[in-house]
């Protein structure tokens, strides 16, 4: 089963893999993610070994104008599909497989693309359940209830042998400046449209 179907790396795995696998889509228009009944209904009537859950808010600048339905896709229904997987009967039990392919896509016109190689490879690694320094980590149900249902890959699978969390201090600075320039920005268009006559 796979969600975010028609995304960027969704439709390309699906595009790559079409021969190999029968894929179960769960499209927003059948099944609203952030409605656990409806997410948990839709799963458990479906017969799948594996779940690639792609889908998101990823319009950058939408979601800072949208943000709760930003976090009510992203956070909340991640987390509505994370329970509904791990609630149904399957090999892994109470574990989940995740893989940062972050590095691993090419630049491209109209849109970058993941090379045949590298699917493979993404396809390898979650067939056989497998961890790989860099690009994949098997977590357990306990560490991801811990850390708020986060299931960002770069949280836990470090690349480059680095760990891309930035320590707290250094995060509250950049808030602070993004603050700052957010500020600064907001003067500006005050101060246009006021010459443009709007109060």
């Amino acid at each position: 089963m796979i969600s975010g179907s028609t995304g960027l790396v969704g439709s390309r795995i699906i595009e790559l893999l079409k021969d190999d696998f029968n894929f179960i889509q769960l499209l927003a228009k059948d099944v609203d993610i952030t409605d656990s009944q409806k997410v948990g209904n839709f799963i458990n009537e479906k017969d799948f070994d594996i779940f690639l859950h792609l889908a998101a808010y990823t319009n950058v600048n939408g979601a800072e104008i949208e943000k709760d339905l930003a976090y009510k896709i992203n956070v909340d229904g991640t987390k509505n599909v994370f329970d509904s997987v791990i609630n149904k009967d399957k090999k892994h039990k109470d574990n989940i497989l995740l893989i940062n392919a972050s590095k691993l896509f090419k630049k491209g016109r109209p849109k970058n693309y993941l090379p045949d190689e590298y699917v493979d490879k993404i396809s390898s690694l979650y067939l056989k359940w497998k961890e790989e320094e860099g690009i994949s980590k098997v977590i357990e149900k306990e560490e991801i209830v811990k850390n708020d249902y986060n299931l960002s890959p770069s949280r836990y699978v470090a690349q480059n042998g680095e760990d891309e969390t930035l320590p707290l201090d250094e995060a509250v600075v950049l808030v602070k400046e993004a603050e700052e320039e957010r500020a600064k920005a907001d003067e500006k268009l005050r101060y246009v449209l006021e010459q443009l006559g709007f109060e």
